[in-house]
Parts: C-alpha cells; sequence; structure tokens
C-alpha cells in the first residue's frame, strides 16, 4: 500500500514530545485525536485561538511555514516540513525573556534529539532555529522534520 503523509499526528507528536519539557504547562497540535499526550493520558487537543494569551509554559504546534520535496526515485521522495513552535513565557522585559529562552531552547533541542523520530512517524525531527519574541513574550522554535514516502507507483503509464 502507498505511503500517505502523516503530517497531521506529526504536528501533534511534536506537542507530546514538547509537554514532556520541565516548565511547559500545556500543549496543543492541530487535534488529530490520533497522538495521546502520555503528561495528560490524553489526545493532544487543538490550539485555542488565545493559547499562548493563557500564560507562561503554553506551547503550541503549528501547520508548516514552508516545505520542500526530494526525489529519491521514480517512486520515493523525502519531504522536509518546516513546523512552527511557539512556547510562551514570562519574561516583561528582554534580560528575562532571553534567560528563559535560552533555558528552554537546550531543554527542547536535547528532548528533540532523544525523540527525533515522534514515535516513527518520521525519519527525523530536530529544532533547527528560532528566536525570541517580545511581544507577546515567546520563544519561536522550527522544527525541520524530514518525512520520507514510497508511492508504490509503477512510473511511465500511457496518458
Amino acid at each position: 500500500m502507498p505511503d500517505v503523509s502523516r503530517l497531521p499526528e506529526i504536528i501533534d507528536a511534536s506537542a507530546a514530545v514538547a509537554h514532556r519539557i520541565t516548565g511547559i504547562e500545556s500543549a496543543f497540535g492541530v487535534g488529530t485525536g490520533d497522538v495521546v499526550d502520555l503528561y495528560t493520558g490524553l489526545a493532544v487537543p487543538a490550539q485555542p485561538s488565545n493559547a499562548l494569551s493563557i500564560g507562561p509554559g503554553v506551547h503550541v504546534s503549528r501547520w508548516p511555514r514552508s516545505w520542500s520535496i526530494k526525489w529519491l526515485s521514480a517512486t520515493v521522495c523525502e519531504i522536509t516540513w518546516l513546523i512552527p513552535m511557539d512556547v510562551s513565557l514570562l519574561g516583561p522585559d528582554l534580560p528575562t525573556l532571553l534567560s528563559q529562552a535560552a533555558a528552554l531552547l537546550t531543554a527542547y533541542v536535547a528532548m528533540f534529539a532523544q525523540y527525533s523520530q515522534l514515535g516513527g512517524r518520521c525519519n527525523s525531527a530536530l529544532i533547527t532555529g528560532g528566536q525570541p519574541r517580545q511581544d507577546p513574550p515567546t520563544l519561536e522554535l522550527d522544527l525541520t522534520v524530514v518525512e520520507r514516502l514510497n508511492f508504490e507507483l509503477q512510473p511511465g503509464g500511457v496518458i
């Protein structure tokens, strides 16, 4: 059977992984219902529109900002997804914000290195960039996910 992208599950799994980080109080994804957050024992919920204003320690995994496709053969490709993730912080001023962001950044890098295949849903999922944002106080992170798909097609065909 040909592969199908597991992107919605990947986004929810990234939220479930983030929720394991100390200081992350709530985690939201796209809400497929297919990924259980081991911290709460419940399915990862879809983000409410006010997620980042709930308070500090709220993680949100979003739909991809961009993607690229690399063909490995006529029937196999790797899709690289750039998934934006945001974490709300306290930081009323830039030094406080940066000190919180630095501590969380290292925790995120380590946690995603440990769970780099998101429970077998992708080939790799690693933090590759980000930046602090002052208004609202947020740490923006880029999760780069590589997903390999085999379409099991017979190339050629008659049109």
